[in-house]
């Protein structure tokens, strides 16, 4: 009994500690694990791959492990720079343990993608962003033939997945060589099956897409339609051979039916043989293409005719070799009306027919015979035909409608508040081939007609305006399509334009640029009208609200187009910018707007502009390449309008006056088009105009630790600046401002993040200068005035000034050593003067006595030799005596006042390093000033010593000096 309980507890240990081990593991190491997964696929792709977050978790579908992976983005890199492939809120995992054990089959029971976001792109060299896989190196051929049959052998283990769900997915899919587009928004898919088997059903229980948009050249094929797909297959494997069993897929109301296979075998070719129709054959399959037809009350709607619509593909596709195949539309007869309305839609027909007898793409055959309605009496009629669209597109088109817009409340009812009047009437015929127009053998080409839209009126309940195209008339020849009268009013804007557009069908059918050349004149042009969203719902309030302001989007630039565009509008608002009286050259092209001694007026001066603006589909990010000359912008203004410049030049909220500018900048624009910082390049030059600089931070902390008030407010005569951006910052170089009598000499820079690290050389008239600098200087003073010595102080003092931390709190540092020392020493140089002269004078007296006395002693010398000789003897020595006391007096002056003006030194020294530590604030404060008082006081005890030494070698000199002299006049010589 004993031994079965402690079997039972053992075991019961066993159990639990592999408990504790399946929770904790996966949370003590996930973090850990997640770091390398993202470090070993980011080695392996040519993109940038991030997740939130990594998740392994051993007890939630116990005995299967679950991964889940939050916040996965793919972006691209080079070309796909800004471009996010895949944006994924989450994939689910589940995986059965065991299968790893057992080795044979590796079994994912499901995989489940919620909210991904995917947008697939191949440009026009055939370079994809989904190829983001790095190629392994190259296998030597041996190798590679050995490895193909090695290849040949069973496979040792499978992988088996049991079930695949997508949800709410937006998928893109951009093919530029193909000119395929597909978006479908809102996507919902389920996959289920026994992948294990050779032979199994797969069942596609749900693919439903809420908006489903396909084109193809151009052409919408289907447009913003509700897709739903349901599906079972029959899958041979080992053959990759489906065949299709239970099927259905609709687009709006369109009911389609599949039977047939499709093969993928060994090889690479792909095998078919599939037919399709349509399920229901009444008109309204037809009519809920239509999106705006389907979306208005489709239910209500009266219809008759006949409807059909059948196809195939079969054969191989491999390569440039495709499978025959066709799609067959007719329409007979038809026609719809809204039970309200007194009219219907009549006479609709519609034969068109695509057909392709396989092999060669080129054999492709679009033939609409067919295509034509009429609408209360306004018709339109249509036919289009084309041949060779590889090799030599050779078509033929024709459209003759006359349509009278006030008709269309009759038979189609317009949202509450739309309405449109006005008139379209088009005759266009259009014939021959591509080869003839490229090569302008235009006489061999059918392109007539024209396009005219009259006095039309649109009216929506989105906007407060009415929208006027009063007249638009186009002309069609063979080399091009002119526009000879556009003119269009929209509330206060009216645009007036004419020009021309070539090669229109190199563009239609090859895929060449469309180019064109307009005249563009506007009085006047709110680009907010056409910016700011509507309200959902009428909201009725007594007076304006504020709103926010105005949130600017990427605009997106065409790449496929090549219009200039000679430009004159009047006035243009953009947010809250008024700009007049633009001037100049606009070219579209390669996907840039670029902009060509384009000038306009704002800001209160005027602007000269040259550059490109440029912005690609789908990407988050644009760019500009500015070069621009600004002159007399009001600084206040550009400071309250332009975000970038609060950044840049923070110091403009307290100026006023005007400035100009000669700059260039290059730069990466975020999604709401405000520069990127941090890829801001570029340099100019800024000059004033009479600019009062008013309490900006750093002024006001350097006027309080020189106590001059005056400093908080400057009036600045004309100044000259040049700048350039690096390293997330804009750099000044030095340059020089005047203001009164003073002026300063300034350089530094302001870094994007409102630091700051500037460097101030003042040149301050010293009445101007607070008193903790005059009275040091005035204290120098009167001590060389204490020993007999005038001297006059400079009237300018020069004060280094260093500023940093951030642009609203600054931190100041100030300096005055420099003219400290150049003042001490003009007084070491006004005493060396002073005792020179004394001792020159003192020199000439002795000598002048000594020779008035040998004139006196030789008219003497018969008479009194000897007694002369004793007596002159005597005051030789008398007067020697006298030189030598008078040097020593001296010299012991110059040492007196030598130490005092020393220790002056030393103690003003010890003073200034006290005040320092006194006025510091915050511990890192003191320290730095405890190091910069250290630092005042060492070298004013260097400059006291060198004082002190310099008193006592010129004391010695005086007295050696002197008794050289005592010594020549004791000898006569003097």
């Amino acid at each position: 009994m004993k031994k079965i309980k402690k079997t039972l507890k053992i075991t019961g240990i066993v159990i639990a500690a592999i408990l504790v081990l399946l929770i904790v593991t996966p949370i003590a190491f996930q973090g850990k694990i997640g770091e390398m997964v993202k470090k070993e696929i980011n080695e392996s792709v040519n993109a940038e791959v991030d997740f939130d977050s990594f998740r392994i978790s051993l007890i939630r579908n116990f005995p299967h492990v679950s991964l889940r992976i939050n916040g996965l983005s793919v972006e691209g890199v080079d070309e796909f720079k800004g471009v996010k492939l895949a944006d994924i809120g989450s994939i689910f995992v589940s995986v059965d343990v065991m299968s790893f054990i057992r080795g044979d089959t590796w079994e994912i029971r499901s995989i489940r993608i919620d909210n991904p976001d995917i947008t697939v792109i191949v440009l026009e060299d055939g370079t994809a962003n989904w190829d983001i896989m790095i190629p392994s190196e190259e296998i030597p051929e041996e190798e590679e033939e050995e490895e193909i049959e090695e290849d040949t052998e069973p496979a040792e283990f499978n992988l088996a997945l049991r079930r695949f769900e997508i949800r709410n997915a937006n998928i893109i899919y951009d093919d530029a060589p193909m000119s395929f587009f597909l978006d479908i928004k809102g996507f919902d898919h389920r996959l289920r099956g026994d992948f294990t088997a050779d032979h199994a059903t797969l069942s596609i229980p749900l693919t439903r897409a809420k908006s489903f948009t396909m084109r193809f050249e151009g052409i919408p094929l289907i447009s913003s339609a509700v897709l739903d797909f349901t599906a079972e297959i029959d899958a041979v494997f080992s053959q990759q051979h489906f065949t299709f069993k239970q099927n259905k897929l609709a687009i709006n109301d369109l009911l389609i039916g599949f039977n047939g296979w499709f093969a993928m075998p060994p090889g690479g070719d792909m095998e078919m043989d599939i037919n399709f129709e349509s399920k229901k054959t009444d008109i309204n399959s037809f009519i809920s293409l239509i999106p705006a037809i389907y979306a208005k009350d489709f239910e209500s709607i009266q219809t008759s005719g006949n409807f059909g619509l059948d196809g195939y593909a079969k054969g191989i596709m491999k390569g440039e070799i495709v499978p025959s195949f066709a799609l067959n539309i007719l329409l007979e007869d038809g026609e719809f009306s809204y039970p309200d309305l007194p009219e219907a839609v009549t006479d609709i027909q519609l034969i068109a027919n695509v057909v392709n007898q396989g092999n060669d793409v080129d054999m492709t055959e679009i033939d609409v015979a067919k295509f034509r309605f009429n609408m209360a009496d306004n018709f339109a009629d249509a036919l289009f035909n084309l041949k060779t669209p590889i090799s030599d597109p050779q078509f033929n088109f024709s459209l003759n409608c006359d349509i009278n817009l006030d008709d269309i409340e009759k038979f189609y009812p317009l949202p509450e508040g739309e309405s449109l009047i006005g008139k379209i009437i088009a005759d266009i015929l259009a014939g021959g081939k591509l080869s003839d127009i490229e090569n302008e053998r235009f006489e061999r080409v059918k392109a007539q007609g024209k396009l005219e839209l009259n006095g039309i009126e649109y009216k929506t309940a989105d906007f407060d305006d009415i929208i006027e195209l009063r007249q638009v008339s186009m002309d069609l020849s063979p080399q091009h399509f002119n526009l000879t009268t556009f003119d269009c009013q929209f509330g206060e804007t009216h645009v007036l334009a004419n020009g021309r557009v070539d090669n229109i069908f190199e563009y239609m059918f090859s895929d060449q640029l469309l180019s064109g050349a307009f005249d563009l004149r506007v009085n006047y042009l709110n680009i907010n009208d056409f910016m700011v969203e509507p309200p959902e719902e009428p909201v009725e309030v007594e007076k304006p609200e504020e709103t926010e302001p105005m949130e600017l989007s990427i605009i997106e630039v065409p790449g496929n187009i090549d219009f200039s565009l000679n430009t004159r509008i009047d006035k243009l608002l953009f947010g809250n910018i008024e700009i007049d009286n633009i001037i100049g050259a606009v070219r579209v092209i390669d996907n840039q707007v670029r902009m060509d001694n384009l000038r306009m007026n704002l800001m209160d001066g005027s602007l000269t502009l040259n550059g490109s603006y440029g912005a690609k589909k789908y990407y988050n990010v644009a760019d500009v390449d500015f070069s621009m000359a600004i002159n007399r912008f009001d600084i206040q203004q550009t400071f309250n309008t332009f975000n970038t410049a609060q950044i840049l030049a923070p110091v403009g909220k307290y100026c006023t006056g005007r400035f100009s500018a000669g700059m260039t900048m290059q730069s990466m624009l975020d999604e709401k088009l405000n520069p990127v910082l941090e890829t801001l390049e570029g340099r100019g030059n800024l000059s004033t105009h009479s600019v009062v600089v008013d309490g900006p931070p750093p002024l006001q902390k350097t006027a309080e630790r020189l106590k001059m008030e005056k400093l908080e407010k400057l009036e600045i005569s004309d100044v000259n600046v040049s700048f350039s951006f690096k390293e997330g910052s804009i750099e000044f170089d030095p340059f020089e401002m005047e203001f009164g009598n003073s002026s300063a000499i300034v350089s530094g820079r302001t870094y994007f993040d409102q630091s700051i690290d500037y460097n101030i050389e003042f040149n301050i008239p010293r009445e101007e200068l607070g008193s903790t600098a005059n009275e040091y200087m005035e204290s120098l003073v009167s001590e060389v005035s204490a020993i007999g010595i005038d001297y006059e102080l400079f009237e300018n003092i020069i004060v280094n000034a260093k500023i940093t931390g951030t642009f609203d709190e600054p931190e100041v540092s100030v300096d005055l050593s420099d003219r400290m020392k150049d003042a001490a020493g003009g007084i070491r140089d006004r005493v060396r003067d002073e005792v020179d002269d004394f001792v020159e004078d003192v020199e000439e007296r002795v000598r002048d006595e000594v020779d008035r006395h040998k004139e006196r002693a030789r008219e003497e010398v018969e008479e009194v030799i000897d007694d002369t000789r004793e007596r002159a003897r005597e005051e030789l020595e008398r007067r020697a005596d006298q030189v030598v006391s008078a040097a020593e007096r001296e010299a012991e002056r110059v040492r007196r006042e030598s130490k005092r003006a020393a220790d002056s030194v030393r103690e003003e020294a010890r003073e200034q390093a006290q005040r320092l530590i006194d006025e510091a604030d915050g511990r890192i404060a003191k320290a730095a000033a405890e190091r910069t008082g250290d630092r005042i006081i060492k070298e004013a005890d260097e400059r006291a010593d060198r004082l002190e030494r310099e008193g006592e070698e010129r004391a010695q000199r005086i007295i050696d000096e002197a008794e050289k002299r005592a010594e020549r006049i004791r000898a006569g010589e003097e």
